[in-house]
């Protein structure tokens, strides 16, 4: 069976290249921004995943990563709807591999593993300070993003059930006590 994403040009801007993988609610696929030629990671809602809450899910999802500003935190570029419908979200293209994935061939040096710790720690701490909790930080939710010469630059993924908190009434819950 084809993919019917391939080949094709999503809201009248990203062309879709190739199928990169998938999980439980879309597809992700490589894309090239047709204006700024820009290659993207293309994350497409499934089409049995329907449903307001499934689609604000993914929506938040888009919503939550890119109000993080920080070098270990995946930058999301724009959310919006394929011509089919479906929702997307236009992300940075990473070049690496789960944290999960090298975990399985043997355990990290202690140095590697506290730099990469740290460096989760960094986009935590950022997400935090913007008001998201990712709540789903597993191995396979940070990716290593390779880098000539230089230790894998560490990135976290996947805000799919973060929370957002929103600053104001988190204010006035705490005046009110």
């Amino acid at each position: 069976m084809s993919d019917p994403f391939i080949g094709t040009v999503v809201d009248g801007k990203l062309s879709v290249i190739r199928l990169i993988g998938h999980g439980g609610m879309g597809a992700v696929y490589l894309a090239e921004h047709q204006f700024v030629r820009r290659q993207v990671a293309l994350k497409i809602l499934k089409n049995d995943a329907d449903g307001e809450e499934v689609v604000e899910r993914f929506r938040r999802e888009a919503e939550a990563a890119s109000r993080i500003d920080s070098p270990n935190v995946i930058t999301v570029h724009d959310f919006g709807r394929a011509e089919s419908g479906r929702p997307y979200i236009s992300m940075e293209l990473l070049d690496g591999e789960t944290l999960g994935a090298v975990l399985k061939r043997g355990p990290l040096p202690p140095r590697e593993a506290l730099r990469i710790s740290a460096l989760i720690a960094e986009g935590l701490e950022a997400a935090h300070h913007v008001g998201v909790v990712h709540r789903d930080l597993k191995p396979d939710n940070v990716m290593l993003v390779a880098r000539r010469g230089k230790a894998p630059r560490v990135k976290l993924v996947d805000f799919g059930v973060a929370r957002l908190l929103d600053r104001q009434s988190d204010a006035q819950e705490s005046q009110s006590q």
